[in-house]
């Protein structure tokens, strides 16, 4: 208000999972003088999943986006928490292929649904770029990883992924055994990339 001029509404958003009702001021006094400062909030506890998964508006996938960290909590095991998000995560995709919104907002957005909320299992990482890759967005001719970013944007991504699939290979290959073939296959990459890894592996190993 004091840099533009400009009245405001403020906002404190909750995103634990505790429905209990949390502050919506603060209070300060001292010798007969007193500040109390009002906002709104929001607590994503409160929020009704069906009603975010029917609304256009773009606030209402990111309250879906932030949900995500409550999905899985009851389960089981690990693995079950992860195929309970890669569904959300993958019900969320679909929705945003949809939303008539700016490339802008679709790479916020995006960004938020990919990192917010991390799998326990990085291998559902490769599962749901998958699905980034395969999910048609308004253009029936590109995916919407091409729809919503740009040469030079996409261009940085991809040599992020790049380091994010050699962990991936690491872990398919060290940890769960997989083959060659298997790793290559698995994280959509040649099989001289995973070759590559291997070697290294070994070498570091020695």
């Amino acid at each position: 208000m004091d840099k533009y001029n400009q009245r405001i509404s403020a906002y404190a958003i909750f995103t634990d999972g505790y429905k209990v009702k949390r502050p919506d001021r603060y209070e300060t006094g001292y010798q007969g003088t007193s500040l109390t400062y009002r906002f709104n909030t929001y607590q994503l506890a409160h929020s009704n999943e069906q009603e975010l998964l029917q609304s256009d508006n773009p606030f209402a996938l990111a309250v879906l986006v932030g949900r995500s960290a409550f999905v899985g909590n009851r389960a089981e095991d690990s693995e079950k928490r992860d195929s309970e998000l890669l569904e959300f995560k993958g019900t969320l995709l679909r929705k945003l292929a949809k939303a008539q919104l700016s490339s802008k907002k679709i790479r916020a957005l995006m960004n938020f649904l990919k990192y917010y909320v991390h799998f326990d299992n990085q291998y559902n990482n490769v599962i749901f770029d998958k699905q980034i890759q395969t999910v048609k967005g308004r253009s029936e001719a590109m995916g919407i990883e091409e729809l919503m970013l740009d040469r030079a944007t996409k261009q940085g991504i991809q040599k992020g992924e790049q380091k994010s699939k050699s962990q991936v290979i690491s872990n398919l290959l060290e940890k769960f055994g997989f083959s060659i073939e298997q790793a290559a296959e698995a994280a959509d990459v040649s099989i001289e990339f995973v070759q590559k890894i291997r070697a290294k592996l070994d070498n570091k190993n020695k």
